[in-house]
């Protein structure tokens, strides 16, 4: 249950299978006016992990204590995260609100590992030709052979670039582990840097991280 004021907001359920399934985000308005004209969408970190189908859904007001449900019918291949924007009118005046809610894990299928963080170990920005270390963590869920890490890099023109893969030949149930990749900046701009967690043929964990590059 997340609060984003006026709102109290529960996304459900946290567990699908692989497949076709709702997902059901519960609002409520804990507010002391009457909000209206409230336009209500899920928005997926990962689509090709989780992808939403539709624009939106509609409520016409909402009074305070008074709460809806708005049903989201979504295609699940891998754990990803989500998070709901609402946006709409306070009783009485003219100006539009808009909120996002912090972003919900949606755990999809029995997985065997989760990549559960990536990190480019610098600061805030650095310079071309200085050399970034990057790192990922991943955490076994059961034990578990044949897991690949894949390291990738984008630049702001959208030129990406292998940044090597990682095959993981055995990591045990509760086993954490760290890996590493570098990256080398050549451009200015924004680099988006990638890591992808497989088992096997399927994909099962997506991660970024931004690293703001000057000259």
């Amino acid at each position: 249950m997340r609060k984003e004021y006026p709102f109290e907001l529960e996304l459900t359920p946290k567990e699908v299978n692989i497949g076709m399934h709702w997902l059901t985000l519960r609002i409520r308005n804990i507010g002391p006016v009457i909000v209206k004209h409230l336009e209500v969408a899920a928005h997926s970190l990962d689509t090709a992990g989780l992808y939403i189908y539709g624009t939106g859904e509609y409520i016409q007001e909402l009074k305070p204590d008074e709460e809806a449900f708005r049903d989201f019918q979504v295609l699940a291949n891998a754990t990803t995260e989500v998070f709901g924007s609402i946006s709409g009118l306070r009783d009485n005046e003219r100006q539009r609100f808009w909120i996002e809610t912090p972003p919900v894990e949606i755990t999809v299928g029995d997985e065997a590992a989760k990549l559960e963080s990536l990190f480019a170990l610098t600061e805030p920005y650095t310079t071309m030709g200085k050399v970034i270390k990057v790192e990922a963590k991943v955490k076994g869920l059961k034990d578990s052979k044949n897991l690949d890490l894949i390291f990738k890099a984008e630049d702001s023109s959208g030129e990406s670039k292998s940044l090597g893969k990682i095959e993981i030949k055995q990591l045990d149930a509760g086993q954490e582990a760290r890996f590493t990749t570098e990256v080398t900046p050549s451009k200015t701009g924004i680099y988006t840097i990638h890591a992808y967690l497989h088992h096997h043929w399927r994909r099962i964990g997506h991660k970024l991280d931004t690293i703001y590059v000057e000259k």
